[in-house]
């Protein structure tokens, strides 16, 4: 069951990765660890261990389903979130000081109401990284799409860092007046309009990948020039 329902999101996986899959796994992971800190303390029950050993691993498979369809791998352009609006940044430390408090809470509770506070400890840090990571997309007003590059020397061939597109959340625009430096040709996140090649099959994608890394050296060229 858990490898059918693996092969059929990594089949399911779009090109272009998209910032609801992104949320989606976000809460799915967050959801399936505070679950299974439930079934650790449950252990301690016998009445409960059954069910607890259960509930366990079914969201541990859920867990790992989450992080399939969150994470970039088998996309062709990624998701990268601004500086200013990455976990951890500046400005996010009030919220991500408040995430904290609450997961040490919750820890503190787990440690007091069973003997596997480890696991529980462990599960309460993913739980923190997790809602952090959601946090940020949840708020962030605009995003780049990136493609993939091998090395990183070769994110400075064009176009730079292989940004493809700047993408601008159009709930968050439409209702906040200032949303700090939007970039320049930037494209709503309802209508993004993208060159066909980056979401047709491998052959259309090979060929008209060559195409527009030849167009990015003659835009090179003429700059420089």
């Amino acid at each position: 069951m858990f490898y059918l329902a693996v092969a059929i999101i990594m089949n399911c996986k779009p090109k272009v990765q998209k910032m609801y899959q992104m949320k989606l796994g976000l809460i799915g992971m967050i959801l399936s660890v505070q679950i299974m800190n439930v079934a650790v303390i449950m252990k301690n029950y016998k009445a409960h261990e059954m069910t607890a050993h259960g509930i366990y691993y079914i969201f541990h498979y859920f867990l790992l389903i989450s992080y399939a369809l969150f994470g970039n791998f088998l996309t062709r352009l990624y998701i990268q979130l601004p500086k200013e609006r990455r976990p951890y940044s500046p400005g996010s430390r009030f919220s991500v000081g408040v995430i904290a408090i609450i997961h040490l809470t919750i820890s503190t509770f787990s440690v007091w109401n069973t003997n596997h506070w480890i696991v529980c400890s462990i599960l309460q840090f993913s739980s923190f990284i997790f809602c952090v990571d959601a946090y940020s997309c949840f708020t962030t007003p605009f995003y780049k799409l990136c493609e993939h590059r091998e090395y990183k020397d070769y994110m400075r061939i064009r176009p730079v860092d292989g940004v493809i597109c700047n993408v601008v959340v159009r709930r968050i625009y439409e209702k906040t007046e200032d949303i700090g430096d939007v970039p320049a040709n930037f494209q709503f996140d309802d209508d993004v309009q993208l060159e066909p090649f980056w979401i047709g099959d491998k052959l259309t994608y090979l060929i008209g990948h060559r195409e527009f890394r030849t167009r990015m050296r003659e835009a090179a060229g003429k700059t420089l020039k």
